[in-house]
């Protein structure tokens, strides 16, 4: 989600279920709604259904990056193989 386009496109209204807690822009890191220069801030509505979002998206993006490997060693790729294999390993946990 980005809410430097939320912001453009005037939404009235923001829901979410997960919060971005590295990377966010809403109600963590740059926090785009609350500065100055933001022009137009819609209400917010964040955690509806958060465990089930996060869970959501920490498997979507789990199997993600166990594909991309897959792909990645199946090709032979130059990267060595045992880098990969950890990679791979810390994608499932």
């Amino acid at each position: 989600m980005c809410a430097g386009a939320i912001s453009f496109a005037r939404l009235r209204r923001l829901y979410f279920g997960a919060p971005d807690l590295k990377s966010g822009g809403v109600e963590h890191g740059g926090r785009l709604f609350q500065q100055p220069t933001c022009h137009h801030a819609p209400d917010v509505y964040g955690g509806i259904a958060e465990a089930e979002a996060s869970e959501l998206l920490r498997t979507f993006f789990s199997q993600r990056r166990e594909y991309l490997v897959a792909q990645l060693l199946r090709r032979g790729s130059k990267l060595r193989r045992g880098f990969l294999a950890d990679f791979a390993a810390t994608a499932r946990s």
